[in-house]
């Protein structure tokens, strides 16, 4: 009896925990994107968008209903082949959303691309759906075509709903993935 009674006051304390850490993330937009904008450099180029000037704003047709989906992306100038980091963005963000692996990758000259499959994870469509997940077979297909990536090392990394997602990618994505990374 006083076992049972420890357990439901166990369960008790873990429910209002998850409630209280729910409400204080909801107070802000994105708590991640909170993270991000304190450990991106203030004196690098910025443009209006928020991304640094050597990340290209893309446009790739999906393979699957030829819908347009945009991507940041950036393209190693190494005269070798470089990996490709592959960062999907949280639940309620899109491509727009900062990332700080963008300007790790920068700094690192490596391949990065930052897509958008099918926006945040409220729609049909979006939320590791066969359309948002060939979306992110496309942007992987879209920078290899378009730099000069090492194929054998694409690293697909998100968190939150891009965590999700890259569990999902995990399953699911055609091309040779070295390494999933889901946070």
């Amino acid at each position: 009896m006083k076992k049972n009674i420890i357990i439901s006051i166990g369960y008790l304390l873990v429910f209002f925990i998850g409630m209280i850490s729910g409400i204080l993330l909801r107070q802000s937009q994105s708590t991640w994107t909170s993270i991000q904008k304190c450990l991106v450099h203030n004196d690098s180029k910025v443009e209006d968008n928020g991304w640094d000037e050597d990340f290209k704003l893309v446009k790739i047709k999906s393979s699957i209903d030829n819908n347009i989906q945009k991507a940041y992306f950036f393209k190693s100038d190494a005269n070798q082949k470089r990996p490709l980091i592959v960062s999907l963005h949280t639940w309620s963000g899109d491509y727009k959303q900062r990332d700080e692996l963008a300007e790790l990758c920068k700094l690192k000259n490596l391949n990065y691309i930052h897509p958008n499959f099918r926006g945040p994870n409220w729609t049909k469509k979006a939320c590791c759906s066969k359309f948002a997940l060939s979306d992110i077979e496309d942007a992987i297909s879209f920078a290899v075509e378009n730099s000069n990536v090492d194929t054998s090392k694409i690293f697909v990394i998100g968190v939150s709903g891009g965590g999700y997602a890259t569990l999902s990618s995990f399953m699911r994505l055609e091309h040779d993935i070295e390494k999933f990374s889901a946070w």
